[in-house]
């Protein structure tokens, strides 16, 4: 059947519509998937899809996160500027080196103190010592005797304390002596700490001589007798003999043990002395006659024996360097030098004798 143009017409104005809205939907949705538009194909019940819209996916915007500025460096582009980073401050980087090298600390070899702070150490038996070594990591404490050697050693820390006796057989009466030392590489350091103690016993006369007496006085009975070169004593406390020489040559005087003993022949009969000399006998007789030079440098006796209550003392200052101290028959007081170097008198008229210490009494004593 043929369709009128009016038909036709309506026909082609659908289409024409159709037409237009399929080139909106495709500028509305370029980025979605193309969907398929059927043309119905009947006039009369054409209908229009429904077209159900695209959801966009939901974009989820993370947090700002700060980065905290680092030491790394930017790297430099290859002819061109140093870029600055917006998120951090821009470092420059340090020289690298191989190794860190650490410099040393210099400090010198230095005894900053060596001391005591006992107040009396002459009434004490022990003493504490104190002491600092900068620049060291140990040192050692020497005690020193008379002479100076080295008779006690400690192995002790740089800094510290120890306690000693102030008197042992080496120790000199009138002080305890003691050398810090420290060492480092070629480097010693060095310092002596003397400790005055009083003398451990009293004199048996004033004015009292230098240094301290080793020993107590020592009562002894004594016999002296007086030649033409000079003197013999005899003490009992020690059985010796001092023969003391007044020509000027040396040994100035010597000791020997008294040899005499009960039965021994007291003199010697074909001995013969001048007038007003006498023959030394028993103890005296025998070194006499035995000691040709002796003999000679004493001479006869001018007088016989006396006996008499006596005193001897030794000083300190060890083996060499000590002096014996004799009380003599008319109380002057013999001095005899270390080694047989010498002797002298010190007349009664220069010396006094000390008043004897009276002792507290205690509680039980005063009641």
């Amino acid at each position: 059947m043929l369709k009128t143009f009016a038909e036709l017409r309506g026909c082609q104005l659908r289409r024409f519509a159709l037409f237009v809205i399929i080139l909106l939907l495709a500028a509305c949705g370029a980025d979605a998937e193309p969907e398929v538009v059927l043309i119905p194909t009947s006039e009369s019940t054409a209908t229009l899809p429904t077209r159900t819209p695209t959801r966009m996916p939901t974009i989820v915007i993370p947090p700002t996160i700060t980065l905290a500025p680092t030491s790394t460096s930017v790297p430099v582009s290859a002819g061109g500027p140093t870029p600055t980073s917006p998120l951090h401050p821009t470092f420059t980087p340090a020289p690298a080196t191989e190794t860190a090298t650490r410099l040393p600390t210099q400090i010198g070899l230095e005894i900053e103190y060596f001391i005591t702070n006992t107040s009396d150490p002459s009434a004490s038996e022990t003493l504490t010592l104190f002491w600092r070594v900068n620049g060291a990591d140990s040192a050692r404490i020497f005690r020193l005797n008379a002479e100076d050697n080295r008779v006690q050693v400690w192995n002790v820390p740089a800094e510290g304390r120890i306690t000693v006796t102030t008197r042992t057989e080496d120790t000199p009466p009138e002080a305890a002596r003691f050398l810090l030392q420290a060492e480092v590489n070629d480097s010693v350091a060095e310092e002596i700490l003397e400790i005055p103690l009083g003398c451990p016993f009293v004199w048996f006369f004033l004015p009292p001589p230098e240094g301290c007496p080793t020993t107590p006085p020592v009562a002894s009975f004594q016999v002296e007798q007086r030649f033409e070169g000079g003197i013999m004593v005899w003490l009992e406390a020690r059985d010796e003999i001092f023969v003391v020489f007044n020509d000027g040559d040396t040994p100035a005087w010597i000791n020997v043990p008294d040899e005499f003993e009960e039965g021994l022949p007291e003199r010697d009969d074909s001995l013969v002395p001048p007038p007003e000399r006498l023959q030394p006998v028993r103890g005296f007789g025998l070194v006499w006659r035995d000691e040709a030079d002796v003999r000679d440098r004493l001479g006869w006796a001018v007088e016989p024996e006396v006996g008499y209550d006596g005193i001897i003392q030794v000083s300190s200052g060890g083996s060499e360097n000590e002096v014996t101290y004799l009380r003599l028959r008319d109380g002057g007081i013999l001095t005899l030098e270390a080694g047989g170097e010498g002797w002298a008198v010190l007349p009664l008229s220069e010396i006094t004798t000390p008043e004897p210490e009276t002792p507290t009494p205690t509680p039980e004593q005063s009641s």
